[in-house]
């Protein structure tokens, strides 16, 4: 009889599934404790990482030296607010800084251009200057410069935050590369 068993065994109501209780309070405990821990470490971390945050502001002189790098080893010359004015339509009102390098001569369509604009409207409006920009320079070497035709269809605009960039060259892929290894 189970009855005759629980007397010949002292504290049988103390064992559960094999193991006594006060066993299973002590397991409980250390996974308490372990999850405790967990929690206290997490919060910890919750605390430190906003402090730990590394600002990844990219100024314009960062981003221009990387064109100014490559523009200096292709030879290519530096532009002012007169060929912008000029060639992309846009005045100094347009725009807080731009960078432009292109090849020295005309009869070439490399070209490089880094606008920089906080204002979101103002974003928008050099992006549609420097498309305007890209089929102007398409248009001028139709039906005679063949590789520079080439030159500009493989040419891209793309914008990263506040910076808009025009690149018609051999390297625009590396250059944009090199410019996203910044940000």
């Amino acid at each position: 009889r189970s009855s005759d068993l629980m007397e010949c065994i002292p504290n049988m109501h103390f064992i559960h599934y094999g193991f006594p209780i006060w066993q299973k309070r002590q397991e409980y405990n250390m996974l308490n404790k372990f999850r405790l821990l967990l929690e206290f470490g997490c919060m910890i971390l919750l605390l430190i990482l906003p402090f730990t945050h590394v600002d990844k502001t990219v100024s314009m002189k960062q981003v221009s030296s990387v064109i100014e790098s490559y523009s200096k080893t292709s030879k290519y010359e530096h532009e002012d607010t007169k060929f912008i004015r000029k060639y992309y339509h846009l005045n100094k009102e347009d725009y807080q800084s731009a960078v432009i390098y292109k090849h020295p001569s005309t009869m070439e369509a490399e070209e490089l251009s880094v606008f920089y604009e906080t204002d979101e409207n103002k974003q928008k409006a050099i992006y549609d200057k420097l498309e305007k920009r890209m089929q102007d320079k398409l248009q001028s070497f139709k039906g005679y410069g063949q590789r520079q035709s080439d030159l500009i269809q493989k040419g891209f605009i793309f914008q990263k935050g506040p910076f808009i960039f025009l690149m018609v060259d051999e390297q625009a892929a590396t250059l944009k590369n090199k410019i996203y290894q910044l940000f």
